[in-house]
Formats: structure tokens, sequence, C-alpha cells
């Protein structure tokens, strides 16, 4: 099985154009938040920019993950988990995202799971419950494939690791950490901190799971992103500069 990772899009509509040429090679495209950018104008014209997207590639059977940003004013950024969300309209038979978990067929034929963590820049009870729902759903999941690989997506990397790093180790997330220990996913896929790939890594392991960041490179003609070959355990990072 092949996933691309590629976080922290952040509205550059060249970035989304060259995934559109990639999708093809991967069995899994993951965007681990940041979708928009909050420090650019028009936000409502970012939202339907990426709608259209991810409608045009689920029109072609597209396997996507994703789950929401700082950026993106998902359900859970400030907890308003009441009432409709524009997240809500990026919901297709193959994507998965906020809060959801499910089974994909890779095109070698092999079963794995994806479990989306919504951002939430104040975690609360219910936040933190509904986070634990999932994840439990997906590790019940994994053990009914036959420990089938499971990779779960999070904004906001695990604290303390490299995939964290920033220059006063002041980045990453104790929720994400501990969950990570605790149930122990295949990939934890993050984003958020953009240098930590050059302060740190692009990846870290906690236990058995195997943590990635691609980081974010502004003035790159591609995103930063990561490839993952889960059958010859290959594990690339590229920066996004042209070749």
């Amino acid at each position: 099985m092949r996933i691309l990772v590629a976080g922290d899009l952040h509205n550059r509509k060249e970035w989304f154009a060259w995934l559109s040429t990639q999708v093809a090679q991967f069995d899994l495209v993951a965007l681990p938040g940041d979708l928009l950018d909050i420090f650019q104008p028009d936000l409502p014209r970012q939202r339907a920019f990426v709608e259209e997207w991810f409608a045009a590639e689920a029109e072609k059977g597209t396997a996507l993950a994703w789950c929401s940003g700082n950026h993106d004013g998902g359900r859970w950024f400030t907890n308003r988990i009441e009432g409709p969300c524009w997240t809500d309209r990026l919901r297709f038979p193959s994507v998965v995202g906020d809060l959801e978990c499910k089974e994909f067929v890779s095109l070698s034929g092999e079963r794995f799971l994806v479990s989306c963590i919504p951002h939430s820049e104040a975690p609360t009870e219910s936040w933190e419950s509904a986070v634990e729902s999932l994840l439990t759903q997906g590790w019940q999941k994994r053990q009914e494939l036959s420990w089938c690989p499971w990779i779960v997506l999070a904004h906001n990397p695990p604290v303390h690791t490299a995939v964290a790093a920033t220059p006063n180790d002041s980045g990453g997330s104790d929720h994400i950490r501990l969950w990570v220990e605790r149930f122990q996913p295949d990939y934890l896929l993050s984003g958020h901190l953009h240098q930590a790939p050059d302060l740190g890594s692009f990846r870290a392991e906690l236990g058995q799971c195997l943590c990635l960041n691609p980081g974010y490179v502004e003035e790159a003609e591609m995103p930063s992103h990561i490839t993952v070959d889960t059958r010859t355990k290959a594990v690339l990072h590229h920066r996004g500069t042209a070749s």
C-alpha cells in the first residue's frame, strides 16, 4: 500500500493542482489539516475551492483522508459542535474526515483503516470523549480485521517528539501523545509545526507507531510531502522544491 501525506496546504491552489496529478499513484492521499489560510482574504471563496476540489477527486474515486486544522474552523475548532459546518460538505464515499473511521482496500487488495481526529483549540471533555470513542472504534475494527494497518490523522503532532520540534520545545499535543501511546496505531500523520522536519525530524516513533510530519516550505513549487510504502517500509520525505 502506498500513502501520500501532504499537510498544511494553506489555500495554495497550485499545490492542490499538483496533488491531483499524483493521486493515481497512491492508495491513499492524507491531508492532516490546514486546508485553508486564515491570513488570506475571502474565506468563503477558499472553502468553495476546497469543496470543489474534494468533489472532483471523489468523483474519480480518489481515496482521501483529512482532518481539520487550526486554520480550517472545523466543527470542533472552538467546540461549537451544533448546527451546520462547511466541512460537512467534504463527506463522500471515498473520503474519510473529522471523527470518522473508515475501512479502505488498496489497489493490491490490502485492507486498511483510517481514523481522523478533529482539531480543537481548547480541548473539552466532550472533545476528549468524542476522540476516545473514535479511537476505540478504530482499535476494535483493527482487531476484527486481523490487525490490518491503522492510520490516524491529527493536525497537531504528539508533544516531545521530533515531529513536534520547535525552537523552545513548546509544540505538540499532550492529548495526541497519550492517545498514540495508548492505542498504538501503525501511523500518526500530522502537520501544524512547519519547521519540525528541520528542527527535529519528519519522523518519530512512539512505541510501534510511526509519527510523520512533512512540514511546510512556503516558497516551494509543490507541497512538502511524505510517501509511505507499507510493503517495502520505505518512508521518503520531499521538501517540495523543484526537482
